[in-house]
């Protein structure tokens, strides 16, 4: 559970103003080689460049498990904060 959370934890700002239409792959905590199918330990966040502007997790090409968040962009003192409503996995 802990390097699954440690995964949800991207190094660097990763907001509506650095993110746009291409995916930006960020590295996460956690340790790198934790999961096979992800051992570089990395996430990708994109923006839906339409009028809603949508903030999405893993939406690159060959993903098979994009999250949509629900909010994004909350500052807080460590970083912005993005709140989704279902699990975020990276799934190639």
């Amino acid at each position: 559970m802990k390097n699954w959370l440690l995964y949800l934890i991207a190094e660097g700002e990763h907001n509506f103003g650095g993110v746009g239409p291409t995916p930006v792959k960020a590295k996460t905590l956690q340790p790198p080689n934790t999961y096979a199918n992800n051992p570089e330990s990395v996430i990708y966040f994109s923006v839906v460049n339409d009028q809603n502007m949508k903030f999405r997790i893993n939406d690159f090409i060959g993903s098979k498990m994009m999250t949509q968040t629900r909010a994004a962009g909350f500052i807080s003192t460590n970083g912005p904060v993005h709140i989704v409503d279902r699990v975020v996995d990276y799934i190639p």
